[in-house]
């Protein structure tokens, strides 16, 4: 095979000394970086590169399973506040970083207000300042880039004036406001650009290097920096990039580049056909890449709107990078992560579940989907509404599920509390297991088929919040999967186990733990007449009304029944419709006969 060296092109680069002084000198003397950020002088990270004072030295701290890096700035007022750098400015001496939240209360910050940072001052030119609930509209003076609240430009200075806080805006009522730089195309991206210098005091002659002046800033009070005089560029600073010959720099640039283009003539024409056989795999891959998502996209076409097809790097950023903290369940082919996504307004954002599926056939992928279609399409206020989906641009039969999730706890949760301030009295536990019948009794009238119902119903399943608990519909979706074995089943086998794990269910919900043994704990007692053994003690049956008392029997009678209906195997198995009307008959102590669905079904 011919071999080719490249070590005469990698000398012939080395060799040029001009070359090599002026990229040694692109960014600072410690040369320090964050991820994808170079630091610039005076800014540091370690104490031995601090030539300035320590307001200038930054934090580089790892995020999620990536190793992302971020870079912080830590300013200190009444209380520390750390602010994310997105980017330097050395031309314009200033940085653009984000404020640690999307939304602040005016009169509750500390960020640039009445505590003055000497080293640091929010520059009017691009900054917009997008305010909330303002009473008096007279202080709007641009219409904002889409959302609500109305926005005020910095460089306006009617209102605000270099020097000042944002709590100038309190004066009109404003109640709350966020930070926006407006970059190319008028287009805004979250942020603030702040300016910074070196106050005069601590400044001498010497800090400059050659060539370079002292300036004034614009908004840092008697704040100075250095400045290449005409023809020069660098920072200024002796102890940074210093000045050098923009004409010098030029010509080798272009030297740079031709040597450069030469080497890549000689490379590419020895690499062209290991190129063009990459080139045919990555287009295969992509083809059938392609083809998932054209089909997907066709199957919620024609009729059947509604769904949304969200972007990968949306939910990536949504969920930290998928990363570990923020992962809800594990399992050896799906994992969810819960997420907080953006709004279209950019003032508020929305909890997410992302479910990552691994489906084998683009088959499976397509009977995931078209579930997917059917529940997003549909609402039920006990059952979580999934939202839409995505699949993942590299590998065509990963798929995530974006479920709509609220914080809260679990009703597992709640029943392992014991502390009485935060435990569920038996009102709100009849209360749920009538909501959460509910919600399976809507899911099967739904599906198509209702094989696909929830299987093996746990109590982690259920959230509770305070006016209501809702159904997940995880297992739903992930059972999906394996539609084309389940459908040649009995339809009526599996309605049977989905009221025998309600069943198992309820006697939880009274006894207050989970047991997989739990019928054979609870039925001798039952039969003996000693339920206040069984009761969760938390309840305390002896406490209980003799309203409460008698439905606790009936719900144990129900949850009986329903455990007996499971095990028959489709014969005379009953159905959720009849558990839903039995427990409202529970709940308001009247005869099954006479009570008629509730109002949540229809």
């Amino acid at each position: 095979m011919f071999r080719f060296s490249i070590l005469p092109l990698l000398l012939l680069f080395s060799s040029n000394p001009t070359q090599k002084q002026i990229e040694n000198r692109t960014t600072s003397v410690c040369k320090e970086q964050c991820g994808q950020l170079h630091l610039p002088y005076p800014f540091h990270l370690s104490p031995r590169c601090a030539h300035t004072h320590h307001a200038f030295r930054l934090s580089c701290r790892t995020y999620d399973l990536n190793q992302k890096k971020l870079l912080f700035l830590t300013l200190n007022s009444t209380i520390s506040i750390d602010l994310l750098v997105r980017d330097f400015f050395p031309e314009t001496g200033t940085l653009l970083v984000d404020l640690p939240r999307d939304h602040f209360r005016l009169g509750e910050s500390t960020v640039f207000e009445d505590t003055p940072f000497p080293f640091y001052a929010v520059l009017p030119k691009d900054n917009v300042v997008k305010l909330y609930d303002c009473h008096d509209s007279t202080v709007c003076k641009m219409r904002c880039f889409g959302g609500n609240g109305c926005c005020y430009p910095l460089k306006d200075g009617t209102v605000w004036k270099i020097g000042d806080g944002f709590s100038v805006f309190s004066d009109f009522g404003c109640r709350g406001f966020s930070t926006w730089v407006i970059v190319a195309k008028r287009r805004l991206v979250r942020g603030i650009e702040i300016e910074w210098a070196v106050p005069r005091g601590s400044a001498d002659r010497s800090m400059c290097a050659n060539g370079a002046i002292v300036v004034n800033a614009s908004a840092v009070f008697d704040g100075v920096r250095c400045k290449c005089t005409d023809g020069l560029t660098g920072d200024g600073f002796a102890d940074g990039v210093g000045c050098v010959d923009g004409r010098s720099l030029y010509k080798n640039k272009q030297l740079k580049t031709s040597i450069f283009i030469s080497a890549a003539l000689l490379i590419s024409g020895m690499c062209l056909a290991a190129f063009l056989v990459i080139a045919i795999r990555l287009i295969r891959v992509s083809c059938r890449v392609s083809k998932t998502m054209t089909v997907s996209n066709n199957i919620f076409a024609g009729g059947q709107d509604g769904i949304r097809v969200f972007d990968y790097q949306q939910l990536f950023h949504a969920t930290g990078g998928f990363d570990d903290a923020y992962k809800l369940m594990d399992d050896v082919d799906e994992t969810v992560h819960i997420g907080e996504l953006e709004r279209d307004n950019m003032s508020s954002k929305s909890i997410i579940a992302v479910q990552k599926l691994k489906c084998q056939t683009e088959q499976v992928l397509f009977q995931v989907l078209h579930l997917v279609g059917k529940l997003s399409r549909a609402s039920h206020r006990n059952v979580v509404q999934v939202l839409g989906f995505c699949i993942h641009p590299n590998v065509g039969t990963l798929l995530l599920i974006v479920h709509e999730f609220a914080r809260g706890c679990t009703l597992e949760d709640h029943l392992q509390r014991r502390k009485r301030a935060s435990g569920l009295n038996w009102s709100a536990r009849l209360n749920i297991a009538l909501e959460v019948a509910s919600g399976l009794a809507w899911v099967q009238s739904q599906l198509v088929h209702p094989q696909l119902s929830i299987q093996d119903l746990r109590s982690t399943d259920i959230l509770v919040k305070i006016k209501s608990s809702r159904l997940t519909c995880f297992k739903i979706v992930s059972l999906s999967r394996y539609s084309d074995i389940i459908l040649r089943s009995s339809p009526t086998t599996y309605t049977c186990h989905t009221v025998y794990d309600y069943g198992f269910l309820l006697m939880e919900i009274v006894v207050g733990r989970r047991h997989e043994q739990l019928p054979n704990l609870v039925w001798p007692k039952m039969c003996s007449g000693d339920l206040e053994e069984i009761v969760d003690p938390y309840l305390g049956y002896e406490r209980l009304s003799a309203t409460e008392a008698k439905q606790v029997d009936r719900v144990m009678d129900l949850a009986t029944q329903c455990l007996l209906s499971g095990q028959s195997d489709g014969v005379r198995c009953m159905v959720m419709e009849d558990i839903v009307r039995e427990l409202g008959s529970i709940k308001c102590e009247r005869h099954p006969v006479l009570l008629q669905a509730p109002s949540s079904l229809v």
